[in-house]
């Protein structure tokens, strides 16, 4: 936190740093699926890694403002628990929107993950491009992660309490 950085460098560095990790990650993902297990991905690959690219970059600025209000490396855990488990529950990635009760419903579409997962399906399932999946998928993503990276950089302090 002694470093010349400004605000937006610091958070914007972590994320490109990580956002690295999850491209290498997510071209080893996909050449198992599709060498290894033979999946047929009917999409585009770079469109399907733009998505992947936004969507780890939201979760990283989204992980980089949860982590101003931990005090501790366990409160950061008990974090991941209160913010991954309600989005994997109810966006879909496990049973489909429509088997979530009416009244809870609304509240997925609150979560990028419901976003994500209908853009990759469309995209490596169906063929879908980039203008296909632009609204309401791409453009609720991205306004994720510019809503999280700015909060993430307004909430950074720089002081040592």
């Amino acid at each position: 936190m002694a470093s010349p950085l400004t605000k937006v460098e610091f958070v914007a560095g972590y994320i490109l740093g990580f956002c690295v990790v999850a491209t290498f990650q997510s071209a080893i993902v996909f050449l198992v699926l599709v060498l290894g297990f033979k999946v047929p991905m009917r999409g585009s690959f770079l469109v399907a890694f733009v998505v992947i690219i936004l969507v780890a970059a939201g979760a990283l600025s989204l992980g980089a403002f949860l982590s101003n209000f931990a005090r501790s490396e366990f409160q950061v855990i008990q974090f991941i628990s209160l913010v991954i488990m309600p989005q994997i529950i109810l966006s879909g990635v496990w049973m489909p929107l429509q088997s979530i009760p009416e009244w809870l419903r609304p509240i997925s579409y609150l979560f990028p993950v419901t976003y994500s997962n209908h853009a990759l399906r469309l995209i490596l399932l169906k063929g879908a491009s980039l203008t296909d999946i632009l609204y309401p998928d791409f453009f609720a993503l991205f306004i994720f992660f510019i809503l999280t990276f700015f909060l993430a950089v307004k909430m950074l302090q720089r002081e040592i309490v």
